[in-house]
């Protein structure tokens, strides 16, 4: 560890993370982050929220300064697209032909959005959201053209953090999901319905059960067309219809793979000098009894310190519960746990302000938290250590929150 060299394939948030943590947890080698793209590494959230309405640029989202880079003897290697990991040589070749060896390697190649490939889908102003340069283009895209009409495909995060930011730019929106509602496949009925109708008064059309089948126009996009019939002006598309885990390096070097790079509870992949951390993994979950891709920044981290505190055989981090957060309007969201089993839901609050708790029989399985923080540490502290609560003391309104949990908790 003293003079081994790390490679970390990646510059994103797992990357950064990982690289640091390496350092923290006292790796004395040479570390190198191979980023794909010009941008040092940023922080990727804020592309589709502030970012479209204002003129920040990468170095104002940047993850850390390239000061702290340098501080701490980390190499970011910039437009570095690893194109193979050969493993008994222990070396990873660029597409410029470059050979680099490592003694441990770290995967941290994130997700590519899904595309459409229907009719029309390479003409111009169509966009996909995942980069520094996707959010830039779009961005001066808005600023040079002043379009009037745009369809959002996509009804998850993704497309509701853009619909509210162009809503801000006073551009008309529709918004066209294939489910029967929005966030369907993330939050119970309550919470889309919440969301519909806050984005409803701000003026988004949004349409339901429907497919977009073909994009319209003549080099440039004009509208869309669906399997229902119905057309929609549009003179900027925008599709986000979630994304598909960077594992084909680690596929190609015959790692463990199974819809994303399988990792364990330390973050190791099936070899023992290769480590991987972020949306390109898969990971055991007990909650579920499956394996499971989280995409969030909480998890991108937290993953990123378990893999390098087993490369420096240090004691794993304890689990945390995972998290996630979203900016629309005025409103935020947050969510702590993961809701893909439960029973019934309990909510708290008010129209504007509330949480909705999700139970799987007597056992707490997600809360989500719309405008209210103060639930949201709670839920953490509880879903974290596990503790039970008193369900019907959790429905009377007036009960405080520190007295529904039936083991002692710190006040929030």
């Amino acid at each position: 560890m003293n003079s081994e060299t790390c490679l970390i394939i990646g510059a994103g948030q797992a990357a950064s993370q990982l690289a640091f943590s390496l350092r923290k947890e006292g790796w004395l080698g040479p570390i190198t982050l191979l980023g794909a793209e010009a941008e040092a590494p940023y922080q990727k959230p804020v592309l589709s929220k502030e970012f479209l309405f204002s003129e920040k640029t990468a170095d104002d989202i940047a993850i850390k300064s390239t000061g702290a880079y340098e501080k701490k003897a980390i190499h970011v290697q910039r437009h570095a697209v690893v194109t193979k990991i050969d493993r008994a040589a222990k070396q990873v070749t660029l597409s410029d032909g470059q050979q680099l060896h490592y003694d441990k390697l770290a995967i941290c190649t994130g997700a590519t959005p899904r595309h459409l490939t229907i009719e029309g889908y390479n003409k111009a102003n169509i966009f996909y959201l995942n980069s520094f340069i996707d959010a830039q283009s779009l961005r001066s895209m808005i600023s040079v053209q002043q379009p009037k009409k745009a369809v959002i495909v996509g009804g998850g995060f993704i497309g509701l953090e853009i619909a509210s930011s162009l809503r801000k730019l006073n551009i008309d929106v529709t918004l066209i999901e294939t489910e029967s509602r929005i966030l369907a496949r993330v939050s119970a009925p309550e919470i889309s319905s919440y969301f519909t109708a806050l984005h409803q008064q701000a003026g988004v059309n949004i349409i339901l059960n429907t497919k977009v089948t073909a994009f319209k126009g003549s080099d440039t996009v004009s509208g869309v067309e669906c399997d229902n019939g119905a057309h929609f002006d549009a003179d900027l598309v925008i599709v986000g219809i979630g994304v598909t885990p960077n594992s084909m390096l680690a596929e190609e070097a015959k790692l463990e793979v199974n819809h994303g790079i399988v990792v364990d509870a330390k973050g190791q992949t099936s070899d023992p000098d290769i480590v991987a951390a972020g949306d390109c993994t898969v990971q055991f979950h007990p909650q579920s009894g499956r394996h499971l891709r989280i995409e969030s920044i909480q998890n991108a981290v937290f993953q990123a310190k378990k893999a390098a505190a087993t490369l420096c055989q240090k004691t794993i981090p304890n689990e945390e519960t995972p998290w996630f957060w979203s900016d629309q309007y005025q409103t935020k969201l947050q969510i702590a746990g993961l809701s893909l089993r439960y029973t019934h839901t309990i909510k708290r609050g008010t129209n504007d302000k509330f949480s909705l708790w999700y139970f799987d029989g007597e056992q707490l399985q997600a809360v989500d938290c719309v405008n209210n923080p103060k639930d949201f540490l709670f839920a953490k502290k509880v879903l974290t250590k596990h503790l039970p609560l008193d369900q019907n003391k959790l429905k009377a309104q007036d009960t405080p929150l520190e007295e529904t949990c039936q083991s002692e908790l710190e006040p929030v």
